[in-house]
């Protein structure tokens, strides 16, 4: 009876070509609370095949062909074997062979964990070479793995050397309950844009001189939590109910200016959870009131104020990018806005308020560390 060397097989920490012409391997990841059991050796031996068990196992995170990239999908290790493809022979089961594959599916999860808290370490570092480098660290770490895997298997015999597999069970498990979680947390730096639309209040004599059914704003946003700095412009298109002037320039009735404010607002987050933000704004606006170049006027008028607003944003969708040097977290959602701007033109005040509605993208960096 032979008896598959599987070390070797997974030096490579690729997948086994066991698994050409499978539909559905049956995916089984790692967890400290659960040991394997002989039902999750769901798989046949193949025709041809003289070995009596395989363990189909899979080290993502040891895996990436890209060795610049580095990609933490979870805060678990990416250690998982494919359940249909893995099997052994019912004349060779015993508790002694079981406890082999246990012992060898942790033993790979101590190494992926190992190599997460390296590489990880490693964006930070202030040696450039091993964070420019990140290959190194994965080599080194898996020529560990292979060397100590390697070891296990001569030193077990397939788990058939019962006093030695019981040493190296209570080595692993040590190592396995030391195994902990990285600590995900939210950047205190973020970007944003939003682009939202939404009708115009007048205040004041703002409905005596204009109407403005909608208008827009177009905004960008860094912000140092829990402060945020906007800079955007809003505005649109007028019709002037009753003629006025400022200075030399004159708006005559019935024609259509556009109306265009200049904003830098600065502001603080009042509420920031999981789903909803809520940050009011203060700064100052310059308004522009002019007609398009196809017109015949060619009247303008400035005017600078402060401004303020408030804003909501509701959080729908939410994703994340990583790579082994950087990690960013992605919101999209309903940006829901209130703009005041007082605005005075020649003896006119065209104070408004605008009410906006529409979508936001942002950016934040996370930082990930290890207790």
């Amino acid at each position: 009876m032979r008896l598959l060397p599987i070390t070797l097989l997974f030096i490579y920490f690729g997948l086994s070509t066991n698994l050409e012409g499978q539909e559905d391997f049956g995916v089984l990841y790692w967890t400290a609370e659960r040991d394997l059991t002989w039902n999750d050796f769901k798989g046949k031996s193949l025709v041809d095949s003289s070995d009596n068990f395989f363990l189909d196992i899979y080290v993502e995170s040891l895996s990436v062909y890209n060795s610049d990239y580095y990609y933490i999908r979870n805060s678990k290790s990416d250690v998982y074997i494919f359940t249909n493809t893995s099997y052994a022979d019912e004349e060779v089961k015993n508790e002694d062979l079981l406890r082999y594959f246990n012992v060898y599916f942790d033993l790979a999860a101590v190494y992926t964990e190992k190599l997460e808290r390296l590489l990880v370490k490693a964006r930070t570092s202030e040696d450039e070479f091993y964070m420019s480098n990140p290959s190194v660290i994965k080599n080194a770490v898996i020529e560990e793995w292979r060397v100590e895997s390697s070891r296990f298997v001569l030193e077990t015999h397939y788990g058939e050397e019962i006093e030695s597999l019981l040493i190296w069970e209570k080595d692993v498990n040590e190592k396995v309950a030391k195994i902990v979680e990285p600590i995900f947390t939210l950047s205190d730096y973020s970007f944003a844009l939003d682009f939202t639309v939404g009708p115009l209040i007048g205040l004041n004599e703002y409905k005596q001189y204009l109407t403005q059914p909608v208008a827009f704003v177009l905004g960008v946003e860094v912000a140092k939590a829990p402060f945020t700095y906007n800079f955007g412009i809003s505005g649109g298109g007028q019709t002037v109910k009753k003629s006025f002037s400022k200075g030399n320039d004159e708006f005559p009735i019935d024609t259509e200016p556009n109306m265009l404010n200049i904003f830098m607002h600065t502001g603080y987050q009042l509420l920031k959870s999981e789903y909803l933000n809520i940050t009011p704004r203060a700064g100052i606006h310059f308004s522009n009131l002019r007609y398009p170049d196809d017109e015949d006027i060619n009247s303008s008028a400035w005017s600078i104020s402060y401004t303020g607003g408030l804003i909501a944003d509701i959080k729908l969708s939410k994703w994340d990018y990583s790579n082994w040097r950087d990690a960013t977290i992605s919101n999209f959602g309903l940006r829901i806005g209130a703009y005041y701007y007082p605005i005075k033109l020649g003896g006119q005040n065209l104070s408004h308020v605008l009410v906006t509605a529409g979508i936001f993208w942002s950016m934040s960096g996370v930082d990930i560390n290890y207790p």
